[in-house]
């Protein structure tokens, strides 16, 4: 792993696109997260995205950083070093099954949005992104960040582009959201909008540690990985932003929306809607793969029958727990998972500005 190598630009968006893929699977492509951690508290919303893009690049940077510096792909010795023995070894295991919940939500996530859209039973959309993540995950990390990594610019540009179109075509109602959110029932992800975005981040970051780690551990040019971690951090917090201003202006039309983005994708222009439909489904399945190899490869090394029979075993049984409604499954599951990964951002915090430790330089690290 070299830092002497000029940066490829598309190495840099393909890292961003994994990044960014991981992130905006169900939840934040569907809107829901950005409306339960952010429109539902107005304007004051808005102070909340310049703290979720700085998080998500620091973060980002950090975990490619301790993959490509500790030389490992699992967050077990990352989490060790900043949280100490016993208690990163505490977070490892919440990580781990924390994984396999945002997996869950993920199957749920694609059986809602195929229902909603298309009328598809969602037993049957359920299935299909169970099947499809099964066999995606058993062709090896490679083809995994492949397929990830292409359909996550897509789905920030459909999002901005519905964001922007529903905000501008709807000036009156971004004007009136304090009355038109005293008319409707918004649930809340958080307590207040200042502590929102930590939260937000938090569980997103518990989340992707694993596959920055292991793509910090990969990448031949660390910086190339590391530039992919800041733009990816910018476009998820200007994208939620945009999403936000869009739900915003008509939060009395989609407060109650299990997919409110493709709602709004379907309000603007319904080819639009039928193409984000599409999207959103392919967005879901890049986040549900990566999920499933994280908690396979935890337990079992890749390319074994073993690791073949925990895919197969773990996908069935986030079948099983996906069978819940997608929106109470968000409403829930991130939230509980955010209040404890604040617990580890505070420990990165405090080791990397505070008490820094020595990080042993990998075996095989040039600088």
């Amino acid at each position: 792993m070299t830092e002497g190598k000029s940066s490829s630009l598309l190495n840099i968006i393909r890292y961003a696109g994994a990044y960014i893929a991981l992130i905006i699977g169900a939840g934040f492509a569907s809107g829901q997260e950005v409306m339960q951690f952010f429109t539902t508290f107005g304007y004051l919303s808005l102070g909340s995205f310049a703290i979720v893009i700085v998080l998500f690049a620091f973060f980002g940077v950090v975990f490619v950083n301790m993959g490509h510096r500790l030389n490992c792909n699992t967050h077990g010795p990352v989490l060790r070093y900043f949280c100490g023995n016993h208690l990163g070894t505490f977070f490892e295991w919440v990580t781990t099954f924390f994984i396999f919940g945002i997996f869950a939500i993920m199957i749920s996530g694609g059986g809602a949005a195929l229902t909603q859209y298309y009328g598809i039973n969602p037993y049957v959309g359920r299935a299909i992104i169970t099947i499809a993540s099964i066999i995606t995950v058993l062709l090896g990390l490679n083809a995994l960040v492949n397929a990830i990594s292409a359909i996550a610019p897509v789905t920030i540009i459909i999002s901005l582009i519905i964001g922007l179109a529903t905000f501008i075509n709807n000036p009156g109602g971004f004007a009136n959201v304090t009355a038109a959110l005293q008319t409707v029932s918004v649930a809340k992800a958080a307590p207040n909008w200042w502590l929102s975005p930590f939260i937000y981040v938090s569980y997103n970051i518990m989340c992707a540690i694993p596959l920055m780690v292991a793509i910090g551990q990969s990448a031949p040019v660390i910086g190339e990985a590391r530039k992919g971690a800041i733009l990816g951090g910018v476009a998820l917090g200007g994208a939620a932003m945009i999403l936000n201003l869009g739900m915003l202006s008509i939060i009395t039309e989609v407060y109650n929306k299990d997919i409110p983005v493709l709602y709004m994708a379907d309000k603007v222009i319904p080819v639009i809607g039928a193409i984000f439909s599409l999207v959103l489904i392919g967005e879901i399945y890049s986040t549900a793969v990566p999920l499933l190899y994280t908690f396979a490869a935890r337990f079992t090394k890749e390319g074994t029958s073993q690791f073949k029979r925990m895919t197969i075993g773990t996908a069935i049984a986030g079948f099983v727990v996906g069978l819940f409604p997608f929106a109470k499954l968000v409403g829930t599951l991130y939230p509980f998972f955010g209040y404890i990964g604040l617990f580890v951002m505070a420990a990165v915090f405090f080791k990397t500005f505070i008490k820094r430790g020595t990080i042993p330089e990998s075996s095989n690290t040039a600088s």
